[in-house]
């Protein structure tokens, strides 16, 4: 499989398509339940259409935190097991940033979404999506220096810039939190700078446009081998949680069910379990408490405010 593109009504959506070439772009009472509600589902994933050789299809939204082609390698696992286990075509779809793919969430583009926590609350409360499932373990925010950085803690940030790589997500509203607790206003004390769409954190640090990086240990895997071995992890800032699944509001109700028992037997498929877990850092797809959605309320303010601004 290779990259297509695809337009969508303002830009460009990246979708995941075999065949296509395009130019490079920058048990528990519960499961048990689940289980016996799959046998209903099945015939509302195996029409009479699939054994015609029309199979059912759904896409799945990725959150864009790197590009698309690591997407893709990333999900790849995740995605082959859906198919298979679902017998259904699977089509990954991500966006340009994170506030196109937030919109189009809200939109109703997407069959299913892997996205930020923050976001997946907001898709819930604003536009009744069903969470399904939440990616173990939680996500480690960094402070990222260049290697040769003299930085030992946050007051050498004091009158310098910091970038991020999504300024909107999860680790970069924690970031701007540490910040403060730590005693520099942004805007005031330390300046926060986003990364263009064709540039990297990396090439902003080796220039010397920022004097470090707030970004997920996930974005910063991403960064290319050769141009990563000149950074260093200044400190861990924050845990945020993993990434959740929601289920579009719109679909039928039997196959949301299905695909969440699926979700939550991934880790018991073996080798795809094993290389989606290398690739991403994810170990354990389990449900989430209603608990923890409600945790991340005190965050919808500002995320509402951070997408109506971009």
């Amino acid at each position: 499989m290779l990259l297509g593109e695809m337009r969508g009504a303002d830009s460009p959506a990246i979708v995941i398509t075999p065949g296509a070439v395009v130019p490079r772009i920058a048990c528990s009472v519960e499961r048990r339940r689940f289980i016996e509600r799959v046998i209903g589902a099945v015939a509302a994933i195996h029409p009479l259409s699939a054994i015609a050789g029309n199979r059912p299809h759904m896409t799945l939204g990725l959150l864009p935190n790197v590009s698309a082609r690591v997407l893709l390698t990333q999900f790849a696992p995740l995605q082959q097991y859906l198919d298979r286990v679902l017998s259904t075509t699977i089509e990954l779809v991500t966006a340009p940033d994170m506030s196109t793919f937030q919109r189009r969430t809200l939109a109703g583009d997407y069959d299913l979404v892997v996205t930020a926590a923050h976001f997946g609350r907001h898709a819930q409360l604003d536009a009744g999506w069903t969470p399904l499932a939440i990616f173990d373990p939680a996500i480690r925010a960094l402070l990222v220096v260049r290697k040769d950085s003299s930085a030992i803690g946050a007051p050498d940030f004091r009158g310098r810039h910091i970038t991020f790589a999504n300024p909107v997500s999860l680790v970069a509203l924690r970031g701007r939190e540490w910040l403060i607790a730590e005693g520099l206003q942004p805007g005031r004390d330390v300046s926060l700078v986003a990364v263009r769409r064709d540039d990297s954190i990396a090439n902003v640090l080796q220039r010397s446009e920022a004097a470090g990086a707030i970004l997920s240990a996930g974005e910063f895997r991403a960064i290319p081998d050769a141009q990563r071995s000149d950074l260093r992890i200044l400190t861990v800032i924050a845990e945020v949680p993993g990434f959740l699944v929601l289920a579009n509001p719109n679909r039928p109700v039997p196959r949301a069910m299905a695909i969440a028992d699926a979700l939550l037997r991934f880790d018991e498929s073996t080798a795809e379990a094993t290389q989606f877990s290398g690739r991403t850092g994810f170990t354990k797809i389990r449900p989430i408490e209603a608990a923890e959605l409600r945790s991340l309320d005190p965050l919808m303010s500002e995320t509402r405010r951070l997408l109506a601004a971009t």
